[in-house]
C-alpha cells in the first residue's frame, strides 16, 4: 500500500500496489534502508530493492534481522533439538 500516492476517492491517501507474492511466510525490513526488504517465498530467500526482487538464495531459515545488506536467519528446527 503507497500511503504517499493520492486516493481515488475523496478524502482517502493511498492505494493498492501491483505487487504480489505467493506462498510467502516471512518479511523482514531492512533497518538501515527503508528502500530494502528481505522475504522468504517457498524455499528461496529474496532481497527486494523497491519492488525489483534480486536473485533468489535457496534458504529455509527464519528471517532475525537485516542490517547493512546482511541478513541474520534461523533455523528452527536446531534450535528445537
Amino acid at each position: 500500500f503507497d500511503m504517499t500516492a493520492k486516493g481515488g476517492t475523496p478524502g482517502t491517501v493511498g492505494e493498492h500496489l501491483a505487487f504480489e507474492r505467493k506462498d510467502a511466510w516471512d518479511m523482514r525490513w531492512a533497518d538501515d534502508n527503508p528502500e530494502l526488504f528481505a522475504m522468504m517465498e517457498k524455499t528461496r530467500m529474496y532481497i527486494f530493492r523497491g519492488l525489483d526482487p534480486e536473485e533468489p538464495v535457496t534458504s529455509s531459515a527464519y528471517l532475525c534481522n537485516f542490517h547493512d545488506l546482511e541478513i541474520s536467519a534461523v533455523f528452527i528446527d536446531d534450535i528445537m533439538q
